[in-house]
């Protein structure tokens, strides 16, 4: 933000703008992910209390009450309204929701590994070793997606140490 200053006839006038390109910089959209509904159903088992509001829970969680009501929005919509709304009364419905929710592992990476690219001394040691059948470079063999991202990255260091 940067605050621009104007001369008129006797006064001075401070106004406010935003740069255009710092805006979308600052530009930071609140919405309530499975992660948080998930750390909102853990703490509401794990509550001691009878009795639990969005800024209780805030206070207990470490998320913005707002982010609460709008994720306990989907289960209730009267909790954005009322701001004593006792959340504990949403566990079933939470609990419900966070068993339908699929499982979804993360795929390993397939870029190449710091070792396996020392492994090789040069780009021409990888296809001597990968393609080749007693010295004969063999059309045949198919490379799977590490291979050819490691030959990338061979070729890269390569072209780098030429460069140098």
């Amino acid at each position: 933000m940067v605050y621009h200053e104007q001369q008129t006839s006797s006064k001075k006038m401070f106004f406010l703008s935003v740069q255009k390109s710092h805006q979308s910089r600052y530009n930071i959209t609140m919405k309530a992910t499975k992660q948080h509904i998930k750390k909102i159903y853990q703490a509401l088992l794990t509550s001691k209390v009878k009795y639990l509001t969005a800024d209780m829970l805030a206070e207990q969680i470490g998320i913005y009450p707002e982010l609460i009501n709008d994720a306990c929005a989907l289960f209730n919509p009267l909790v954005t309204m009322d701001p004593t709304f006792n959340l504990l009364d949403l566990i079933d419905d939470v609990k419900h929701y966070v068993q339908t929710l699929p499982t979804t592992r993360r795929e390993p990476s397939t870029l190449p590994k710091k070792r396996d690219i020392e492994s090789y001394g040069s780009f021409v040691a990888f296809i001597y070793e990968k393609m080749t059948i007693a010295g004969i470079v063999d059309k045949a063999i198919i490379l799977s997606d590490t291979d050819l991202k490691l030959a990338k990255k061979l070729i890269q260091n390569e072209l780098k140490a030429r460069k140098k």
